[in-house]
């Protein structure tokens, strides 16, 4: 997994993404064929507060070991 920032608010503040792939022991991604993306992103609205959980539990369970 690797944080990255993707552009600042109006405020100033980092809006970053984070990219859950397959890494080498150089840090580089592995190219596999055919491979397919998800993005997912939450707190859109002000309302939405419980799509934080939501997503925490998403990366949670992407970065785990299972």
């Amino acid at each position: 997994m690797k944080r990255k920032t993707l552009c600042q608010t109006i405020a100033g503040n980092d809006c970053d993404y984070l990219v859950v792939t397959d890494y080498d022991e150089e840090g580089k991604k592995v190219d596999k064929e055919n491979k397919k993306t998800i993005m997912i992103t939450s707190r859109v609205h002000p309302g939405e507060t419980m799509a934080s959980y939501i997503v925490e539990y998403i990366i949670d369970y992407l970065t785990g070991p299972s």
